[in-house]
């Protein structure tokens, strides 16, 4: 029997970047996060700049093939379909104007809807209502790793990714701690089905 106190390492599996071009891709994740701004240059002793973001996560719907070679030289060949790629977008929602540019959530929001929308038309938005929408995803490839370039908008959906729906649902059941009635109704409903 082997020592349970003994770990081995593990072989990283290494992920090779999806060949540049346009993916239809589903959002099935955006947590919310606070990371130091990595453009304010702080004088001395100062803390810097706190941004706050959502890491927006894109599973590729597409069932693409492509090939590369892998640590070995063997030629692989991959599909597209399930990879994840990131964008870290900015908490902010405002189109472009004279002096400035239309932030990435207001790209997304317009690729999704299928318009432009004006500053005038825009809502409070809730991020979590984005997670299972689908939209069109440009990458390029840096390095290692995918960057995407911009977002268009989708002519048709493609099958979603798995249990993406049941997550949406769970996120917005979730009760808000922002609404006590909500709060109150969920335990209710957990002290319910403990008595029965």
């Amino acid at each position: 029997m082997e020592d349970p106190y003994i770990v081995k390492p593990s072989k990283l599996k290494k992920f090779h970047p999806i060949p540049r071009g346009a993916y239809q891709a589903q959002i099935t994740d955006a947590p919310y996060q606070e990371e130091p701004n990595p453009f304010d240059k702080p004088a001395p002793g100062k803390e810097p700049e706190i941004r706050e973001l959502y890491n927006f996560e894109f599973t590729i719907l597409d069932n693409n093939n492509f090939d590369y070679k892998d640590e070995e030289g063997e030629q692989q060949i991959e599909s597209t379909r399930g990879r994840r790629v990131w964008k870290k977008i900015n908490k902010s929602l405002s189109a472009s104007g004279k002096n400035s540019k239309a932030s990435w959530l207001y790209k997304l929001l317009c690729a999704i809807e299928g318009k432009e929308i004006s500053q005038e038309d825009l809502v409070e938005l809730n991020v979590r209502t984005l997670i299972g929408q689908q939209v069109i995803v440009i990458l390029e490839v840096k390095g290692e790793w995918n960057n995407i370039l911009s977002f268009a908008h989708i002519e048709k959906d493609l099958e979603s990714v798995p249990n993406a729906d049941e997550r949406i649902k769970a996120e917005q059941e979730k009760p808000s701690i922002d609404d006590p009635q909500s709060a109150d109704d969920f335990i209710k409903g957990l002290e319910t089905d403990k008595i029965e």
